[in-house]
């Protein structure tokens, strides 16, 4: 693929071959109608609205194209079509086939050699007026939705190569209309690298055989970077030695971790020079008179000497703060002390690097160097130098990042753009204290990374990507995304709110990173949130049973027992944040550390998330997240036809896994007011000796009842992870465990079917009140409301505080309005079998011939349930009507038959009850 960009320094020349599969060409005519042409009118939207997704998708997942054929005609149709009906006859079809040779001989192979050039040249025309009539912004935009659509329906074993160069040029068109139209409402689909998400191997690969950390190509692949910018990461090789990422997995990176009791400092390359210590009691007294202590290093060549004196640090004082990590060998967990090699680098650096910042200046600099500055010996030093490190990297002068993996190249070697991934690739960006040491001073530009050749100015970095995201289309996916991260690892604190970090910015900037000392996080998030380390570190224990101060243990307790004082408080969605928590009563709710990267995490700021199937894809649509209410009604489905129903229906079991989708769903932020006090804003939590205490909606829960005479539910009608539930207005939930146990085991490993069974006093909670608002219910045609929430368990009900334990996290979802009315309609008839004289009759037995139903030994069983089986298909006959056939017919294409089973669901008692919604002002202590 000629128009993907690749690093300068590539692990590789060879260029990304996509096999040209096509058995004909291209007709040349129009874009949108060339299904028609091509008799595939299902891969055309039924109704028009190309925002709403093309059935393509699903009517490929029932009916699916052989895959050559596929690979064939999309191929001819979203290539070769989508390039002549934007390029018209700036591009030639012949420009676009070359030929490899191959063992096998001659292989066309396709080729964009020339379409970065010829999209750029179209885009200086458009921008200079000489535009086609036919090509206005709002029918290429609807082009690039179908094209779209289309690939999303491409079938699982569509060669990965070829689905890549369709989303691939979809992309380079998107930011090409865009920038030629100069648009600020973008109807282009802006998510093409979405649809790479099942290829994960196709990133994984070449990025591991490169060096890469398994962890960091899938930060890398969860981000969404442009296909630019994928396409680019793996043509670049990591410069880590074999094996070096060997003990990593996907979710963490272990490489940069250090063993403190075997570290060894490292000496410069065929160096073993004696160590060079400073003065630990000086060391001392500065810190214990509040200064910084600075260190002066002289050399001398004659005489071939060198030391290093400590200097208190004045108002005025100029030094360089460095920012390293200890994996690199910078470190000694022994003494305060450094190889003199290292010092002598270290002296030389900072040297050359100030004289090239000031070179007119005249007086000396000074250097901060953690190693040197901060005592080893556990005590109130090394406390207050752990409490200044907020204030050391705040008034530096500059702060330089030695990183040994950027020290190997040549800035001057690489492009900018090279730099930049490198830099945000590197272990520096995955370790704990750096997120500090570096926030910072990028907010002021005084942070500098050092390169072999020289040291970089974050300041320039960022000039040049956006020097690059003007210049060329084929780059500017790429640029785009290097300049969002720099700018958000810049900018972390709220641009509203100054220079003040919340909870939320914090935990933004922590993710990925991983520290050595685990009782060192509690005492980095207290100091960027201003809170009290000197109680973080020297407190007394919170914990019972303990009276020491100063635990490490508790540090983590005592800085959630702070929260409140911070800026914008504790949010109260903390409690759905997954991840590792506390184990001690009263603190069980609160995450034992905000390093956990587990899939699909929860942010710590409340976020309604509706599905509108009218705008879905317009906005770049967020999918990965599974259709659980579409897959539940075809369990439900497969398993009560198979017991009520014709026992042929079994093989619609079958197709299941294959008729499974995914649901877009576009999230809509609220801005959030500040306050502390859960008394002034709901949005905010404080902690108690018994647990969080905050506001929530909630509503009780409980599973429906079989009615007498009918056999109960032992056909396993409910999931082991979701259960519908019908509320006291008659509105219809479906909740469904947030996350499978092996991706949220923190909670509990079991089932929400299991813990539903077991457990008593239920409540389910959610965060927010906009959320099953009437009446945006009432006037929900289309649209699904999804909110995260809580399974929780009623301890106690004490002064109008609902005490409870947390079970599960849980998704709620009020599904949309033809969803509610199937099952409704399906609950209304299910209540009429119950009333009916057969079901009467069954109620009307003795207790031992009542007993007898449950048992499927007893000769009347088979026969009641005969008996109940025509009464469902009775009943869904009289009962369906249009409407609700047609909402069943959403899901499959015998909609009478699925609502027959779910029928059946509602007449064994398979599914839940939701009591009254509570007030949205009620308070809920949560343990």
């Amino acid at each position: 693929m000629d128009h993907l960009p690749t690093p300068k320094n590539a692990v590789t020349n060879e260029r990304t071959i996509v096999p040209y599969v096509c058995l004909k060409g291209y007709d040349g005519g129009s874009f949108l109608t060339y299904p028609i042409r091509e008799g595939v009118t299902h891969a055309l939207p039924s109704d028009g609205n190309v925002p709403g997704g093309s059935p393509y998708r699903q009517h490929e997942r029932v009916y699916p194209t052989p895959k050559q054929e596929q690979e064939d005609f999309l191929q001819r149709w979203l290539f070769f079509g989508l390039i002549n009906e934007i390029l018209g006859d700036r591009y030639r079809p012949e420009d676009l086939v070359s030929t490899i040779e191959t063992d096998d001989g001659q292989n066309p192979t396709v080729s964009t050699l020339g379409l970065v050039e010829a999209l750029d040249n179209w885009i200086s025309d458009i921008h200079a007026g000489f535009v086609n009539p036919r090509h206005t912004y709002e029918h290429i935009a609807e082009c690039l939705r179908l094209a779209f659509a289309t690939i999303h329906g491409a079938g699982p074993d569509f060669d990965p190569r070829i689905k890549f160069s369709l989303a691939s040029l979809g992309e380079l068109f998107t930011l090409a209309t865009n920038e030629a139209y100069n648009v600020t409402a973008n109807k282009c689909p802006s998510a093409f690298a979405r649809l790479m998400d099942l290829e994960y191997a196709y990133w994984k690969i070449p990025m591991l055989s490169s060096g890469w950390c398994p962890s960091q190509v899938r930060v890398n692949v969860e981000n969404h970077w442009y296909l630019q910018t994928m396409h680019f990461l793996t043509f670049l090789g990591q410069p880590a030695s074999d094996g070096f990422h060997r003990r990593c997995s996907n979710d963490q990176c272990l490489a940069y971790q250090n063993e403190l009791a075997t570290y060894q400092t490292k000496h410069l390359t065929g160096c073993n020079c004696e160590y060079i210590s400073i003065d630990t009691k000086r060391l001392t007294e500065i810190l214990e008179s509040g200064s910084l202590p600075l260190l002066r290093i002289q050399e001398s060549h004659i005489l071939n000497e060198l030391s290093v004196e400590l200097v208190p640090s004045q108002s005025t004082t100029r030094y360089i703060a460095l920012s390293h990590v200890w994996a690199d060998g910078l470190g000694n967990p022994y003494e305060n002390a450094l190889p003199r090699c290292q010092l002598g680098f270290l002296h030389e650096t900072i040297n050359k690097y100030y004289a090239k910042l000031y070179p007119q200046a005249v007086e000396e600099i000074l250097l901060w160097c953690d190693t040197l500055c901060c005592p080893v010996e556990p005590g109130e030093a090394k406390n207050i130098a752990l409490a200044q490190m907020k204030k050391t990297y705040l008034e530096a002068t500059r702060v330089l990042v030695l990183d040994a993996s950027l020290r190997m190249y040549d800035f001057n070697s690489v492009e900018a753009d090279e730099a930049c991934i490198r830099i945000l690739n590197s272990g520096w960006t995955r370790r704990l204290w750096t997120l500090q040491e570096g926030a910072l001073p990028a907010k002021s530009f005084r942070l500098s990374f050092l390169f072999k050749d020289e040291a970089i100015n974050i300041n320039y970095l960022v000039h040049k990507m956006y020097q690059i995201l003007g210049s060329s289309v084929g780059r500017k996916g790429l640029a785009s995304n290097i300049i969002t991260q720099i700018l958000k690892f810049a900018r972390i604190p709220n641009e509203v709110d100054g220079n003040r970090w919340d909870l939320g910015a914090v935990e933004t900037g922590l993710q990925h990173r991983s520290v050595s000392v685990p009782s060192d996080e509690p005492l980095l998030i207290a100091q960027l949130l201003d809170l009290d380390v000197a109680y973080v570190l020297n407190g007394p224990c919170p914990l019972a049973n303990c009276e020491n101060f100063g635990c490490d243990h508790s540090r983590t307790h005592r800085m959630w027992l702070l929260m409140p004082t911070a800026f914008r408080g504790i949010p109260k969605n903390v409690l759905l944040r997954v991840g590792p928590r506390l184990s001690e009563p009263g603190f069980r709710w609160a995450p034992s550390t905000l390093l956990y990267n587990g899939p699909r995490n929860h942010a710590l700021y409340p976020r309604t998330i509706t599905r509108n199937e009218d705008t879905s894809t317009t906005g770049g649509p967020m999918f990965g997240t599974q259709a659980v209410m579409f897959s539940t009604l075809l369990h439900l489905f497969a398993v009560l036809v198979s017991n009520l129903l014709n026992p042929l229906a079994r093989s619609f079991y079958c197709i299941r896994a294959r008729l499974e989708t995914f649901w877009w769903i576009p999230a809509i932020s609220r801005t959030l007011k500040r306050t502390n006090l859960v008394t002034e804003n709901a949005s905010w939590g404080v902690p108690t000796n018994r647990g969080l205490l905050v506001r929530f909606t909630g509503y009780s829960f409980s599973m429906a009842h079989c009615p007498p005479g009918i056999p109960p539910n032992d056909w396993n009608t409910i999931e082991q992870g979701s259960v519908y539930s019908r509320g006291v207005d008659g509105t219809w939930y479906h909740i469904t465990r947030s996350l499978p146990a092996e991706h949220d085991p923190f909670l509990s490993t079991k089932s929400l079917n299991a813990i539903i069974q077991e457990e008593s006093n239920l409540w389910i909670t959610h965060v927010e009140s906009a959320f099953n608002n009437p009446q945006l219910v009432a006037e929900a045609k289309n649209e699904r409301q999804v909110t995260h929430g809580l399974l929780v368990q009623l301890l106690s009900d004490e002064e109008d505080i609902k005490y409870v334990q947390i079970k599960l996290h849980v998704r709620i979802g009020v599904e949309r309005k033809t969803t509610r009315n199937l099952l409704e309609a399906a609950y209304q008839s299910a209540r009429q079998i119950s009333r009916n004289s057969s079901a009467k009759g069954l109620g009307a037995k003795s207790d031992g011939e009542q007993n007898q139903v449950n048992d499927v030994d007893w000769p009347q069983h088979s026969l009641t349930l005969e008996g109940l089986k025509q009464e469902i298909q009775r009943v869904a006959v009289l009962n369906a009507s249009q409407d609700v056939t047609a909402a069943a017919e959403d899901y499959l294409p015998n909609g009478m038959m699925l609502f027959q089973a779910l029928i059946g669901m509602m007449v064994v008692g398979g599914y839940g009850c939701l009591g009254p919604r509570t007030a949205d002002e009620q308070q809920w202590c949560f343990d």
